[in-house]
């Protein structure tokens, strides 16, 4: 697990967290195994102190378009896809969260490769937990 950003305080009204897989992962359920409890420290530092926080994810996506004649790959591209904001109080809410996320996330891959367009998933890159103060 990599993250780019220090742990710290929530001083100001918005934070993100960026954590980076070590391994090419191709599935969201791989890239949690990799960067969940950077996430949950992340936010349950933020109940800990008593922060009223709003919590959205993000993933960098790395899409590739296959040649469906040569199976080549012709183009590739990094496709961010987001969930909405959730209020996180207690410690519950970030499974519900980190639960939630997956579905909504999962979701957006699954559509974006089934639109038939030849694009797969190349790995997912990076996981970005965004945090605003309320």
């Amino acid at each position: 697990m990599h993250s780019d950003t220090e742990l710290h305080l929530l001083n100001g009204c918005y934070r993100d967290y960026q954590f980076e897989p070590n391994t090419i992962c191709i599935d969201l359920n791989q890239v949690y195994d990799y960067c969940w409890c950077g996430v949950r420290a992340v936010l349950q530092q933020c109940i800990e102190e008593g922060t009223n926080i709003k919590a959205w994810m993000t993933i960098a996506v790395l899409f590739h378009k296959i040649d469906i004649k040569t199976g080549e790959v012709e183009l590739s591209d990094t496709t961010f896809f987001s969930t909405h904001a959730t209020p996180i109080f207690v410690a519950k809410d970030i499974d519900n969260f980190m639960s939630d996320s997956s579905i909504k996330l999962n979701g957006k891959v699954e559509e974006y490769v089934n639109k038939g367009s030849n694009w797969i998933v190349g790995s997912i890159n990076a996981v970005i937990v965004k945090l605003v103060k309320y």
